[in-house]
Protein backbone atom coordinates (compact mmCIF):
# COMPACT_ATOMS: atom_id res chain seq x y z
CA UNK A 1 0.00 0.00 0.00
CA UNK A 2 1.12 4.08 -0.29
CA UNK A 3 0.10 6.78 0.96
CA UNK A 4 -0.85 9.28 -2.31
CA UNK A 5 -1.96 12.06 -0.28
CA UNK A 6 -1.86 12.41 3.52
CA UNK A 7 -4.70 14.53 3.91
CA UNK A 8 -8.02 15.28 2.25
CA UNK A 9 -8.57 16.31 -1.41
CA UNK A 10 -9.62 15.20 -5.08
CA UNK A 11 -7.92 12.51 -7.30
CA UNK A 12 -8.42 13.40 -11.18
CA UNK A 13 -7.18 10.89 -12.86
CA UNK A 14 -4.45 7.89 -12.74
CA UNK A 15 -2.87 6.41 -15.69
CA UNK A 16 -1.54 2.53 -14.40
CA UNK A 17 -0.05 -0.25 -16.09
CA UNK A 18 0.23 -3.73 -15.35
CA UNK A 19 3.00 -5.69 -16.64
CA UNK A 20 1.73 -9.08 -15.19
CA UNK A 21 0.56 -11.90 -16.95
CA UNK A 22 -3.00 -11.82 -14.82
CA UNK A 23 -5.43 -9.07 -14.15
CA UNK A 24 -4.19 -6.68 -11.27
CA UNK A 25 -6.16 -4.35 -9.08
CA UNK A 26 -5.51 -0.82 -7.56
CA UNK A 27 -7.99 -0.56 -4.66
CA UNK A 28 -8.46 2.86 -3.31
CA UNK A 29 -8.68 4.14 0.31
CA UNK A 30 -10.44 7.40 1.83
CA UNK A 31 -7.77 6.87 4.93
CA UNK A 32 -4.45 7.35 6.31
CA UNK A 33 -2.14 4.63 5.51
CA UNK A 34 -2.04 3.77 8.89
CA UNK A 35 -5.62 3.22 8.89
CA UNK A 36 -5.71 0.82 6.13
CA UNK A 37 -4.94 -2.86 6.34
CA UNK A 38 -5.24 -4.51 2.83
CA UNK A 39 -7.43 -7.78 2.74
CA UNK A 40 -9.61 -6.68 5.70
CA UNK A 41 -10.61 -2.77 4.91
CA UNK A 42 -13.18 -1.86 2.44
CA UNK A 43 -11.99 -0.14 -0.36
CA UNK A 44 -14.16 2.80 -1.87
CA UNK A 45 -12.99 2.51 -5.39
CA UNK A 46 -11.47 -0.58 -6.94
CA UNK A 47 -9.77 -0.39 -10.77
CA UNK A 48 -9.21 -4.00 -12.91
CA UNK A 49 -5.81 -3.26 -14.90
CA UNK A 50 -5.69 -6.37 -17.75
CA UNK A 51 -2.70 -8.15 -17.72
CA UNK A 52 -0.07 -6.56 -19.94
CA UNK A 53 -2.66 -3.44 -19.92
CA UNK A 54 -3.18 0.11 -18.52
CA UNK A 55 -6.27 2.29 -16.91
CA UNK A 56 -6.67 5.77 -17.54
CA UNK A 57 -9.13 8.28 -15.62
CA UNK A 58 -9.67 11.76 -17.44
CA UNK A 59 -7.86 14.46 -15.74
CA UNK A 60 -11.22 17.32 -16.56
CA UNK A 61 -14.04 17.83 -14.13
CA UNK A 62 -14.45 17.90 -10.71
CA UNK A 63 -12.71 14.97 -9.32
CA UNK A 64 -13.47 12.16 -6.77
CA UNK A 65 -13.09 13.50 -3.42
CA UNK A 66 -11.29 11.68 -0.68
CA UNK A 67 -11.98 13.53 2.40
CA UNK A 68 -9.62 11.81 4.52
CA UNK A 69 -6.80 10.85 2.86
CA UNK A 70 -5.77 8.98 -0.86
CA UNK A 71 -3.99 5.37 0.39
CA UNK A 72 -3.71 2.95 -2.61
CA UNK A 73 -2.93 -0.79 -2.97
CA UNK A 74 -2.37 -3.00 -5.71
CA UNK A 75 -3.38 -6.48 -5.18
CA UNK A 76 -4.52 -9.99 -6.88
CA UNK A 77 -8.39 -10.17 -6.22
CA UNK A 78 -10.68 -7.14 -6.09
CA UNK A 79 -10.61 -7.09 -2.11
CA UNK A 80 -7.98 -9.12 -1.11
CA UNK A 81 -4.16 -8.77 0.22
CA UNK A 82 -2.02 -10.26 -2.58
CA UNK A 83 0.70 -8.75 -4.22
CA UNK A 84 1.13 -8.86 -7.85
CA UNK A 85 4.48 -10.44 -8.79
CA UNK A 86 5.87 -7.64 -10.39
CA UNK A 87 5.07 -3.80 -9.21
CA UNK A 88 2.22 -1.92 -11.34
CA UNK A 89 3.62 1.21 -12.45
CA UNK A 90 0.76 3.80 -11.36
CA UNK A 91 0.72 7.96 -11.70
CA UNK A 92 -2.40 9.53 -9.86
CA UNK A 93 -3.24 13.20 -10.14
CA UNK A 94 -4.63 14.90 -6.99
CA UNK A 95 -5.01 18.24 -5.28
Amino acid sequence: KAAVNASGGNMYGYHIYNPNSVVAYVQFFNLASASVTVGSTTPNMVVAIPAFGWADSPTTGPGIGFATALTVAATTTSTGSGNPTSAIMTNIWYK
